[in-house]
């Protein structure tokens, strides 16, 4: 190996830590979210006037998910059978939403609030693919793939 093990496992360290800083910021932007549209919505009574979109974040090794995803209501108030159905958005190109779709299934109090929250995220979504990157290719690198190839030589003959 032409860098020192130490290196790499520095730069590693690094560039996970530079990912732990991310979740916790992106932790704190949802709880921010959900803080705001509480307080938004208790100030208004009925369920037709609750969001009708929630946002989750959770890692999972190295990958953020930081989505959104629609309330669907189905059932009867009036028997108690009413529940929700969580259906998940799709995200466009890149690492953000659609601010079109977002709004369109947002109420009219919380459009500023979801796209403020979507702008933020969408920052740390970009830097997050980056550093995953980032640390795949210090892995091929340093040659760490996974697999372990053993070449052998062989010996041709030209008889």
């Amino acid at each position: 190996m032409i860098v020192s093990e130490e290196r790499v496992e520095s730069a590693k360290a690094c560039l996970v830590g530079w990912l732990d800083d991310l979740e916790k910021h992106a932790h704190e932007i949802v709880e921010a979210h959900w803080a705001r549209v509480r307080e938004e919505e208790g100030k208004r009574s009925g369920w037709q006037h609750k969001s009708q979109l929630q946002l989750r974040c959770l890692r999972r090794g190295n990958t953020l998910i930081a989505e959104w995803v629609k309330i669907r209501w189905v059932g009867s108030m009036a028997r108690g059978t009413r529940t929700g159905l969580r259906e998940p958005l799709r995200k466009g190109r890149g690492p953000s939403y659609r601010l079109e779709t977002l709004t369109r299934l947002s109420r009219d109090w919380e459009k500023t609030i979801v796209e403020e929250t979507e702008k933020r995220l969408s920052e740390i979504r970009r830097q997050w693919g980056h550093i995953t990157k980032a640390l795949l290719y210090l892995r091929f690198a340093s040659g760490e793939t996974g697999k372990k190839k053993s070449i052998k030589n062989k010996e041709v003959s030209n008889g």
